[in-house]
């Protein structure tokens, strides 16, 4: 999509309908962004930036598409620490592990 001869968009059907869509949204070569879906309608999208294979940052989406929760490791230390949950879109509470306590890291 970016006209470089490089391919950064892999999709995935299953019996016509959309599954899953990969993506590199930096231009690197590397697929940082996954989203799937269920029913033609995305359910989930995970973003792996620090290219350690495991997401970085999770959303969850309704059944509208919209955002209803995010889990994020803001330090790329392989341990979730932010959560955010929305309602109606918009950003209802924020949870924050600062000392890596809720996970005994």
């Amino acid at each position: 999509s970016r006209f470089d001869g490089k391919i950064d968009r892999i999709r995935t059907f299953v019996k016509a309908k959309p599954a899953k869509l990969e993506y590199d949204a930096i231009g690197d070569g590397y697929m940082e962004t996954d989203a799937y879906f269920k029913k033609e309608k995305i359910v989930r999208q995970t973003k792996d930036i620090n290219k350690d294979t495991k997401p970085d940052t999770t959303i969850f989406f309704n059944n509208r598409e919209q955002r209803e929760k995010v889990e994020i490791d803001t330090d790329l230390n392989g341990t979730l620490d932010t959560w955010q949950y929305y309602q109606d879109n918009k950003l209802i509470r924020m949870e924050k592990d600062e000392n890596n306590t809720l996970f005994g890291v």
